[in-house]
């Protein structure tokens, strides 16, 4: 037998037909020979659509797409949901940081670079980009590096100035690109402290009290 798909509306008029045919004297396997059906089928469509009206069917079928497309949907947004929490422990400050996170997140949650780049907002352009190092690009990151570690608290710029004075042909651009893909940075300055036996300026005494809440005479002549 020929194994095709019936739509709800066709069931329940094959198995109206069924009925009639039964009340009518015939047996199930008579019944269902004539309705183009196995028992199997017949019996399984009676579990499923037994005592249903067609507008009931149509309803029911309409909840269970709408139900499969709200799993769908929550099952995505749990999707991106977990590639923004591994984006969160990351700074995206570049578009190689951007790139290794893509390709992370593609690897451990086994979804499309496509699904990760919309996600993580990175163009997949520069996403396939392949840099090109130029010959001299490591001799200029250790001269960089090594001018940091002599002036602590120089920035790019300045650095891109001795680097000029050196005999490089650099723009500040290029010595950006670099310091931050080294991860260098400028320290913070600290304020200055005072040191613990410092006289204050409103202290008339000139010395520091013995005790907190403890006044001190002073005699005015």
């Amino acid at each position: 037998m020929v194994r095709r798909s019936y739509r709800p509306e066709q069931i329940i008029n094959r198995l109206r037909e069924a009925e009639v045919l039964l009340s009518q004297g015939s047996t199930v396997d008579e019944a269902t020979r004539k309705i183009g059906v196995t028992e199997q089928t017949y019996y399984r469509w009676r579990r499923e659509y037994g005592g249903m009206r067609i507008e009931q069917v149509k309803r029911l079928k309409e909840l269970e797409t709408e139900n499969a497309r709200l799993k769908k949907l929550v099952a995505d947004l749990s999707l991106d949901n977990a590639m923004l929490k591994e984006a969160d422990e990351v700074k995206l400050l570049s578009p190689s940081k951007r790139r290794k996170l893509v390709f992370q997140v593609c690897t451990n949650l086994a979804v499309s670079e496509r699904r990760a780049c919309r996600v993580l907002r990175q163009v997949r352009t520069t996403q396939r980009y392949t840099p090109h190092l130029r010959s001299e690009e490591e001799k200029l990151t250790r001269e960089i590096v090594k001018l940091r570690a002599l002036y602590g608290r120089y920035g790019y710029r300045r650095i891109t100035a001795l680097l000029r004075q050196e005999g490089w042909k650099v723009n500040h651009k290029r010595v950006e690109r670099i310091w931050r893909r080294e991860g260098l940075k400028v320290p913070k300055k600290q304020p200055k402290r005072r040191e613990y036996n410092q006289v204050r300026p409103h202290s008339a005494l000139g010395y520091r009290p013995p005790a907190p809440e403890v006044i001190m005479p002073v005699t005015l002549t």
